[in-house]
């Protein structure tokens, strides 16, 4: 082989191998970081979940024993309330994590189930949209982690908090971002107060590790709506999505009318 052909053969090879290092040692931190966040998170929710549980058992112990059968049974309802938690819990994480939730449908899907499951018994109506294209979307696993938990509770803040009959969630692609629209027609409340056990605090500070925004508005008597958006499309790949008149006037027709309202409860 000529030299002149040996040298730039050379320098490719020694470039390709350290891409080949450097995308391997980035999927490592990424993982070290996911396995990091689960811990954290486990370790808060389990801890707290099995604290709780340890003094409701010391407590129906005390009741049978002082023979008051009916509040003894109340903590064991609570019990199993807790415990139910932990199984939730447990079970979301291997649902979000695993490969049959890397695409945003997939993801969307098990967002639909969870807020039918949670908001209609209290009689508030849910919906769930996201237009057909951008189901195929993959979001790496701690981004989707950290997606699922964020609307998981700000579905919880508004079955608990909003005295709302609607809810309603929305996904878009703007260029290389990812949009969420969490809104509802409760109570609303004054942004410019704290309010502490809300899990606001915990909403932005996931936003900020996903590298995302948050938005949220709202005011007492006119409900609240929630957005945030993170980047889910790599730099190396062209952007797309709402930003394009074309694709706008499209796929909004479509997110019109797609309603995730009848999805199979196993995604």
């Amino acid at each position: 082989m000529k030299p002149q052909i040996i040298l730039p053969v050379l320098l490719f090879a020694t470039v390709s191998v350290g891409m080949l290092i450097f995308i391997l040692l980035r999927q490592r931190k990424a993982m070290r970081k996911l396995r990091s966040s689960i811990a954290c998170d486990l370790h808060d929710e389990l801890g707290a979940s099995l604290s709780n549980i340890s003094m409701l058992a010391g407590l129906v112990s005390m009741e049978l024993l002082n023979g008051d059968k009916e509040l003894a049974q109340k903590y064991l309802d609570r019990i199993s309330e807790e415990a139910d938690q932990v199984h939730n819990s447990i079970s979301d994480t291997v649902a979000v994590l695993g490969s049959s939730s890397r695409q945003l449908g997939h993801l969307a899907a098990l967002i639909n189930r969870h807020g039918h499951e949670l908001l209609e018994p209290k009689g508030i109506r849910f919906s769930l949209s996201v237009a057909p294209p951008l189901k195929a979307i993959r979001i790496p696993a701690i981004q989707r982690r950290h997606l699922y938990l964020i609307i998981k509770e700000t579905l919880h803040n508004a079955m608990r908090h909003s005295d709302a009959g609607e809810v309603n969630v929305r996904f878009s692609l703007d260029g290389r971002r990812l949009y969420c629209s969490i809104q509802d027609n409760g109570k609303g409340f004054n942004t410019e107060k704290t309010y502490f056990g809300a899990g606001l605090g915990s909403m932005k500070m996931r936003m900020i590790g996903m590298k995302g925004q948050l938005n949220i508005q709202s005011s007492p008597g006119n409900g609240c709506h929630i957005q945030f958006s993170m980047p889910v499309l790599p730099w190396w790949r062209p952007a797309w999505g709402w930003s394009h008149p074309q694709e706008k006037e499209k796929l909004a027709p479509l997110a019109a009318k797609t309603v995730l309202q009848h999805l199979p409860a196993e995604v």
